[in-house]
């Protein structure tokens, strides 16, 4: 049996993994090593672990990083630290094969930093993506170099790990496995969602994510009054709004979100986490997705839907025709979203669609731990 490790340390990157994760749990080759981190332990964010403990899932360690309102500059260095600190001796307990990572977070970087030092493979998916308004885009860079083993989304992507000077053998272009998810799982009706989501699913439905730029000399605060000033011009709306993250800037986004959904309790839902489920089952009956999210980039085209992309956090990043990018600036937001509902919901190519991602994901692996 090998030992596979698996991190999760956001609510988003839980949802994507979810499927792999259920594959290699029941896998007669792997031992599932589960290990949750990072918000999904704090209240402040929905204590997330309980989405993982609901789907009945083995977790070897649980590794406290964050402490609760936390968000600044400073209090993330520290939690770098903490993270790699924290880690490592989980690690050698496991005595895992190899580790499995996604993405692009700073305390991901830390804990793959420990990783490689004490010698475990790493296998890293969404290496070689650009998302230029965010410090994520560094980190997803320098993790795709401690990394032994690259699972891409896009051609695209593979040709940058290339061209970084990784080994081409190791760099497997696999497509996004959310989009595997998207195309693959079942979903909630509208009726069965409406019994989970306390204000009237009507249309035009707005789905809601911003996190922090962190890269960017814009404020948080500045861009979010923006966009609640443009929602605010479509009163007859049903908005569902999740956190941000734990970025910098993060629990003053959440603040703004509270005061405005306070405000409006009859058309907007504020939650922590909607869970891989009831998300993609919004996003098959919503009429336009808001935020900056790579959910929106990624997972939203592959349900014809349109995508209204803020500020610069995804610059850079692939994008399917269905997504349109607009300043975080009120009025250029009102006209991106009056447009997205003017085009309904259209097929359009995405270039993180590949039918068979969790089967070559599987498969690489078994070869290769």
């Amino acid at each position: 049996m090998k030992k596979i490790a698996v991190l999760t340390t956001t609510r988003a990157d839980y949802g994507i993994l979810q499927p792999l994760i259920h594959a290699l749990h029941e896998a007669d080759w792997a031992e599932l090593q589960l290990i949750v981190t990072g918000s999904h332990l704090l209240e402040s964010q929905g204590r997330t672990v309980r989405e993982v403990e609901a789907d009945g899932l083995p977790i070897a360690a649980r590794v406290p990083i964050f402490e609760e309102g936390t968000t600044t500059a400073l209090d993330n260095a520290r939690a770098f630290g903490v993270a790699a600190e924290r880690m490592a001796p989980v690690l050698v307990d496991l005595k895992s094969d190899t580790l499995v990572l996604l993405g692009d977070r700073f305390e991901t970087l830390a804990i793959a930093a420990a990783t490689a030092l004490l010698h475990i493979p790493i296998v890293h998916l969404h290496g070689g993506e650009e998302s230029a308004g965010a410090l994520d885009n560094r980190f997803r860079h320098a993790i795709s170099q401690l990394a032994d083993w690259h699972l891409t989304a896009t051609e695209k992507a593979a040709e940058k790990l290339r061209q970084m000077g990784l080994p081409a053998e190791r760099i497997h272009h696999v497509g996004a496995l959310g989009v595997w998810n998207v195309l693959n799982q079942p979903r909630l009706d509208r009726e069965a969602l409406q019994r989970q989501i306390p204000v009237p699913l009507r249309s035009p439905l707005f789905v809601i994510t911003f996190h922090p730029e962190t890269a960017t000399d814009q404020s948080p605060e500045q861009q979010v009054r923006a966009l609640i000033d443009a929602l605010a011009q479509f009163p007859e709306a049903s908005q569902i709004i999740t956190y941000a993250n734990v970025d910098e800037g993060g629990e003053t986004i959440n603040r703004l979100w509270r005061e405005y959904a306070k405000a409006h309790p009859g058309t907007v839902w504020l939650t922590p986490s909607l869970g891989r489920l009831r998300y993609h089952s919004l996003l098959a009956i919503a009429d336009v997705v808001i935020g900056n999210s790579s959910s929106g980039i990624l997972e939203a085209p592959s349900f014809g839907l349109t995508t209204v992309n803020i500020g610069d956090r995804q610059a850079g990043r692939e994008r399917a025709e269905s997504v349109i990018d607009t300043p975080a600036e009120n009025e250029a937001i009102i006209e991106a979203i009056r447009t997205a509902l003017s085009r309904g919901r259209r097929t359009v190519k995405n270039p993180y669609e590949k039918a068979d991602t969790l089967s070559e994901m599987l498969q690489i692996l078994k070869g290769v731990v």
